[in-house]
């Protein structure tokens, strides 16, 4: 049986690893994080949830609308809002649901920092610290594309290094806002602020409005990347307190608690054009994947996850 070891439990892995066990590979995902999704992210202290990556996806192309279709036949995700045709879809338990439900049956190793490939009889071996090395007849990397970078070392060549160092990234602040009382964030508990640079604010998500958490107000405030960049190594209260002054119309009253999170690389600025990379440093095959190739945010993902696992089964 041939194995592929999948770098990232985000949706581009997951993805990846579906198609490929369906063609009878032995596929083991690792990712560093405490649950698998990645920016579908989701954090919990029941009854309270607050989704604190993404907020929702659309679905634009026909292969990925015929597999969200799936999804709500299966009462995994539901629409949240926006016109036919320009849905924009929830998980029905958190954006991290979702991926806990594509995760099901595969094999997912959390907790583990990948810090190098190198070969291996004709194949790879990740290695980790304090972890055994997973030897693989393929590798997928759907980290951000300067982790692979730093993963991958001298296997790639000057050009390559040229090619994948114009995917950048932008970054993001996650404040998490609880309130005692419901917030004024219109329905369906959504706000987005477009155009104004002088803003430290992207987007305001009322979670007990989306349907997700019950009890108090949970709020979750973006901030834009230009008030991520300015602001990523200020204290916490500091830039709690900016954020909240900004929000102050939409919570209806001071916040009863809070906590930060910093997405260093929070979604691409600037896209590769092709849905995967191939590193050409070998005979076995190893792939980049992730929303940051092809077109972006969760489709992108899934999206990439298809190409590389079919460049791989080629």
């Amino acid at each position: 049986m041939k194995t592929c070891v999948i770098v990232g439990a985000g949706i581009a892995g997951l993805t990846a690893a579906r198609l490929l066990q369906k063609h009878d590979w032995r596929v083991q995902i690792v990712d560093k994080g405490r649950n698998a999704g990645g920016r579908m992210a989701t954090r919990r202290r029941v009854p309270i949830a607050f989704d604190h990556g993404a907020q929702f996806f659309t679905a634009r192309s026909p292969e990925f609308r015929q597999e969200v279709e799936h999804w709500l036949a299966a009462g995994w995700v539901a629409t949240w809002f926006g016109d036919p045709g320009r849905e924009r879809y929830r998980s029905m338990s958190g954006m991290n649901g979702l991926a806990t439900h594509l995760g099901e049956g595969l094999e997912i190793k959390l907790g583990v920092t990948v810090h190098k490939i190198a070969p291996a009889g004709g194949g790879w071996v990740t290695l980790s610290a304090n972890n055994e090395p997973l030897y693989a007849d393929a590798i997928i990397l759907t980290t951000p594309v300067p982790q692979a970078i730093a993963m991958l070392g001298s296997l790639l060549t000057r050009e390559m290094q040229t090619e994948l160092a114009r995917i950048t990234y932008d970054p993001c602040i996650a404040l998490l806002t609880l309130l005692t009382h419901p917030s004024e964030v219109p329905e369906p508990g959504y706000v987005r602020f477009d155009g104004d640079v002088a803003r430290c604010l992207a987007v305001i998500s009322d979670n007990t409005k989306k349907g997700i958490s019950n009890g108090p107000a949970a709020i979750t405030i973006h901030s834009t990347a230009n008030f991520a960049r300015t602001y990523w190594d200020t204290a916490p209260e500091v830039v709690a307190a900016l954020m909240l002054e900004e929000a102050r119309p939409f919570l209806g009253e001071p916040a009863s608690g809070w906590q930060l999170h910093r997405w260093r690389y929070s979604q691409p600025a600037t896209q590769y054009p092709s849905a995967c990379f191939a590193v050409e440093a070998g005979a076995a095959p190893l792939i980049l994947a992730g929303d940051a190739f092809g077109v972006p945010r969760v489709e992108g993902a899934y999206l990439s996850g298809l190409a590389a696992a079919r460049k791989i089964l080629v």
